[in-house]
């Protein structure tokens, strides 16, 4: 789908999104800022695709240094700046909490690292940019899970849900919780309720694979992962943990995203092209790009053997922001754009091709509904 073909609301959300930006854009997000739009659209995509931390980000970036800049609607700056300082709010409360575990961990000896929600918003995103995330996924070693298990479970988590209605927990049966780990790359989520004014419950997500939704087991590149973690010191003097390196942290976000956008199943519940997750790829690439490290990146992926994941969230992420990059457009050149609109159920079984444009996919919310064969089984 050409730019020109794109709802305006749309066109917005996705500069906005983009946070790196060149002249021409620059100029297109202000124009698209000062000039009448359905901003109930943009406010509403925003909200779904939870970016309004980097909306903001982008916003200062590039609007403010505009003598005389005006938006059309001056109250979605408003908004934009309250959901910011409530993000930043909520971020902190997830980071005093999964702290806490992680000490308790190091403490005894127990080896994790942080692989996405903290680390990202930490150490993956530039400093002025807020990342939403609910869950904290941690990356852990198989023979460990016992002892996490005890350490949470005395930290006062259970394995269980949220359960908003009845203010509570809707703790997860026995069976649930042993088949978890037997038929997923996770055990079943750890979960407490919070007294705290912007954080309600806390979860912890133990992953001990990186083949995700799936029996295949990766010791090996848990332990490669887990060799190159390193003690990153937190922003602005706070308690510092273990993170993925770079070139893993990306890596890791390219396999996730692949493993979510190709499932069928992550459709029903909206999860399969959520643009925050798009956000990680693009911001992580340009950080990789900026230290030097794409030779290293792009061994890492040999190395994994995880080839084909990659080029698929490269080749999306470019489809999306265009990323005008000589060295990632001469490493997907030769992927093939078809397999981009291919969708699997988790046992394979079902296969649907989406012949829409990834620019339409990302904001079409009724796409299940076109799905008329998977929908009936």
């Amino acid at each position: 789908m050409k730019i020109s073909e794109m709802k305006k609301e749309y066109r917005l959300v996705t500069l906005l999104a983009k946070y790196y930006l060149d002249e021409k854009e620059e100029l297109e997000l202000i124009h698209l800022m000062e000039n009448g739009l359905d901003w109930s659209v943009v406010l509403g995509q925003l909200a779904i695709h939870r970016i309004f931390g980097i909306s903001w980000a982008t916003v200062k970036k590039y609007c403010f240094k505009k003598e005389n800049f005006l938006c059309s609607y001056d109250r979605f700056i408003t908004i934009l700046d309250q959901e910011n300082k409530l993000l930043q709010s909520i971020n902190s409360a997830q980071e005093k909490q999964t702290l806490r575990i992680t000490q308790k961990m190091t403490e005894e000896a127990i080896e994790y690292v942080l692989v996405k929600g903290l680390a990202l918003s930490e150490y993956g995103y530039p400093e002025d940019v807020y990342r939403s995330f609910n869950d904290n996924d941690i990356l852990v070693k198989q023979k460990d899970l016992d002892a996490i298990v005890r350490i949470a479970k005395d930290e006062g988590y259970v394995f269980g849900k949220k359960d908003y209605i009845h203010n509570g927990i809707k703790e997860a049966t026995r069976k649930a919780v042993l088949m978890r780990p037997l038929s997923s790359h996770e055990i079943y989520p750890l979960i407490k309720q919070v007294d705290n004014e912007y954080l309600n419950y806390h979860i912890l997500d133990f992953q001990f694979s990186l083949d995700l939704f799936s029996t295949n087991r990766t010791d090996e590149y848990v332990n490669k992962m887990h060799g190159s973690r390193f003690l990153y010191a937190g922003k602005k003097d706070k308690q510092s943990f273990y993170s993925l390196s770079l070139i893993d942290l990306l890596l890791f976000v390219c396999i996730h995203f692949y493993k979510e956008a190709v499932s069928l199943e992550k459709v029903k519940t909206y999860k399969d092209l959520a643009l925050y997750k798009l956000c990680d790829v693009h911001i992580l690439i340009h950080k990789v790009l900026k230290e030097k490290k794409l030779d290293s990146f792009i061994t890492r992926v040999e190395d994994f053997q995880v080839s084909d994941e990659v080029l698929y969230t490269f080749s999306i992420c470019n489809d999306f922001f265009g990323l005008n990059e000589p060295s990632i457009l001469d490493l997907i050149k030769e992927y093939p754009s078809a397999k981009t609109h291919e969708l699997y159920s988790f046992d394979g079984k079902t296969k649907i091709i989406d012949s829409l444009h990834i620019g339409e996919r990302v904001f079409d919310f009724n796409r299940m509904e076109k799905y008329q064969q998977f929908r009936k089984e």
